[in-house]
């Protein structure tokens, strides 16, 4: 139970108002330093200074106001924040798949150029073995061409030598006949 004070009565007498228990009004006229007491326990109900309990509602309102407020903008902030936080992740997968595709680019023009160059290398050996083998093929012709040459010189100077030695014969025959 709570007891005011009613601030109308006389300095010297005044009246203790509160509720009962189960909800019935009542008043008690005592001295004012009973009710001095009951002041300090229990307070005037707030609608007893109205301008005070306006002004009390208006600077209530107005926390109200301003803590509505600051939510909706942490909130706004917030979503912000995770708008641009979400951005960031998609530029970072992006800057991925592009590095990724990148590097997946650069690995097949590297593994072509690679073919490439073994396919020249391979051709440059064909072309190189085909060359030494046509050289080698000639030089042995050659070979040939000059042995079968040296072998008919040979046979020649012998025939040469064979018909020098006959005519010689003859001759010194003929002298000595």
């Amino acid at each position: 139970m709570c007891w005011g004070v009613s601030w109308k009565a006389p300095r010297h007498s005044e009246v203790l108002w509160g509720r009962g228990h189960w909800g019935q009004e009542f008043s008690i006229s005592a001295p004012a330093a009973v009710l001095s007491v009951a002041r300090i326990l229990c307070p005037p109900p707030a609608d007893f200074f109205p301008s005070a309990a306006v002004e009390l509602g208006s600077v209530r309102k107005q926390t109200e106001a301003e803590v509505n407020r600051l939510e909706r903008e942490k909130q706004l902030q917030a979503q912000k924040f995770s708008q641009m936080e979400e951005e960031a992740q998609v530029a970072l997968r992006s800057r991925q798949a592009a590095h990724e595709e990148d590097v997946a680019h650069l690995q097949r023009e590297k593994e072509a150029l690679r073919r490439e160059l073994e396919a020249e290398r391979e051709e440059l050996l064909r072309r190189l073995t085909r060359e030494r083998e046509e050289l080698l093929a000639h030089h042995e012709a050659e070979k040939e061409e000059l042995n079968e040459e040296l072998t008919a010189l040979q046979q020649e100077r012998d025939e040469s030598l064979l018909r020098a030695e006959n005519e010689k014969q003859q001759a010194l025959s003929l002298k000595e006949s």
